[in-house]
């Protein structure tokens, strides 16, 4: 199943095909969960394990599907990619925790690490998102706050500072 979802996703991935990466968010993002739905463990196992392997676009569109159902194997593939540079599947996997209000303790430190490494470079919608969560994090973890010097980081991105940035 594998090469199935990674041909899936080349073929919306090519970048001489204006027609299939515009297409992407209308139908390719459907044909990988058709593809998921039937994935052994197995294969859920191996995709994690290829994941390093694969381009920032391929990673990123995987990610994109993932946001879209409720799924204990899409957490742990978008964890696994916990650690990006890229903006946007980083963009992807808070979406899905929001979304589902995932309750995932130890990855706290480096979710509010990369949040405030994004914030000064994403726009309104990610910057919205990401201030979001960190409230939920803010409110849900309370007790952790004070070991991951959460309100020193958070503080940058205060109200006045925002609305400034983005009114």
């Amino acid at each position: 199943m594998i090469e199935e979802l990674d041909e899936c996703i080349k073929m919306y991935e090519n970048k001489n095909n204006a027609f299939a990466r515009n297409n992407w968010y209308d139908f390719g993002y459907e044909s990988v969960l058709g593809i998921l739905s039937f994935f052994s463990d197995d294969d859920w196992k191996k995709l994690i394990s290829i994941l390093h392997s694969k381009s920032n676009d391929w990673k990123e569109r995987l990610s994109y599907s993932l946001t879209f159902d409720e799924n204990e194997n899409y957490l742990k593939v978008l964890l696994s990619m916990i650690n990006t540079k890229n903006v946007n599947i980083f963009t992807n996997i808070i979406s899905y925790l929001e979304k589902y209000n995932c309750n995932v303790p130890e990855y706290l430190t480096t979710i509010v690490g990369k949040i405030n490494y994004f914030l000064p470079e994403v726009d309104n919608e990610k910057c919205e998102l990401f201030l979001k969560y960190l409230e939920k994090i803010k409110k849900r973890y309370y007790l952790y706050i004070s070991d991951i010097n959460m309100d020193k980081e958070y503080q940058k991105y205060d109200d006045k500072k925002y609305k400034q940035r983005h009114y």
